[in-house]
């Protein structure tokens, strides 16, 4: 339940130590961290640990939702068969300083494992304990495309908490119940904003969109007029760059597709779900010998069709895409999301 009455409240920057410390006392928190020599989301057990001056985690929160590798079941495979379904533990997940992009993604992992009456228990149980607290992009990077797909670099979709960087601390705005809960948990630590705070974070609110560096075409046609390009030229150009590493696909945010494997050691079986990626080869292989996708422009033109046709088609409103630009940014061999749709929307401007 949103709640619309809390006015938004003041973290000084010499209090954030103590509320990251308030929400390990309220469960397992994720928050940017250095792992390696990539910053991404992962558990933290102290305040130190978060990494304070970031641009974007290397992945959303999809690992935390859906994880990369997960035992769905066990069996006895010697005598009876009988199974042991492994449902994770109802731990609360707090996210810290999610980008509003990965948050607004859950919406379209919901669209697959939270749809009811199709619901996944699995990422049920992992999504119904998640609180996200969000943290506004006051200097959108160099291949975010978020407001021109429906984004917003301050945007509160699926957020519990938005916080906005002003000088000397924090703005939160609470978002929901669970946020709420998050503001009361730590209100010692929060202060009233001042009138300049307020008109500092609105200012930023208001350049941020301004900011932003790139801008997709105008997708909202693929939906209908998509399949016109079905055989276009594009995807064998984009598809003879590409080396099918899956990149894209594992680190987008809004990617959902897995795969099923029983293994058995020593007579006790395991069902696994592990990600899989539309750019493998074996992705569609069927049993028969055939492909239906054999070759890379295929694929690619699957990876693009999907969240800007096929997606929108069955959730109307909804593009499969927040805009984030890891695809893009990430990529080896530099196929860019953006010159693909502005490829696209040019070649149908001309058919029309």
């Amino acid at each position: 339940m949103v709640n619309d009455e809390r006015p938004p409240e003041f973290l000084p920057q010499k209090n954030l130590l103590g509320f990251i410390e308030k929400l390990i006392e309220l469960g397992e928190v994720y928050a940017p961290k250095a792992v390696g020599p990539v910053i991404d989301l992962g558990m933290i057990h102290d305040p130190d640990e978060v990494v304070v001056d970031f641009e974007q985690t290397r992945q959303g929160i999809r690992t935390i939702v859906e994880p990369q590798n997960e035992v769905l079941l066990t069996y006895d495979a010697k005598s009876t068969f009988s199974e042991k379904e492994t449902l994770p533990l109802m731990r609360r997940r707090i996210v810290l300083w999610c980008r509003p992009c990965d948050a607004r993604a859950l919406t379209f992992l919901d669209d697959n494992f939270y749809d009811p009456p199709f619901v996944d228990p699995y990422y049920a149980r992992r999504r119904e304990n998640l609180i996200l607290i969000g943290l506004g992009c006051a200097q959108p990077f160099p291949y975010c495309f978020c407001g021109s797909i429906g984004g917003d670099p301050f945007g509160k979709e699926n957020l519990d908490v938005l916080m906005t960087q002003v000088i000397g601390g924090y703005l939160l705005e609470t978002v929901s119940e669970k946020g709420r809960e998050i503001a009361d948990h730590a209100k010692e630590l929060l202060r009233r904003p001042t009138n300049d705070q307020m008109a500092e974070a609105e200012r930023i609110h208001r350049a941020a969109t301004a900011k932003l560096r790139r801008k997709a075409p105008d997708v909202t046609k693929f939906s209908t007029e998509g399949m016109s390009s079905f055989e276009s030229p594009i995807w064998k150009r984009w598809g003879e760059k590409c080396i099918g590493c899956g990149i894209c696909t594992y680190l987008c945010p809004t990617c959902w597709c897995f795969d099923i494997t029983d293994t058995e050691t020593k007579g006790k079986g395991y069902r696994m779900r592990s990600w899989d990626s539309c750019q493998f080869p074996l992705f569609t292989l069927h049993t028969s010998g055939h492909n239906p996708r054999p070759d890379k422009a295929s694929r690619v033109r699957q990876r693009v069709m999907h969240k800007f046709c096929y997606h929108p088609s069955n959730y109307p409103d909804h593009i499969a895409c927040v805009g984030c630009g890891r695809c893009s940014e990430l990529c080896p061999m530099d196929i860019d999301l953006i010159a693909i749709l502005n490829e696209l929307s040019e070649a149908g401007e001309k058919d029309a």
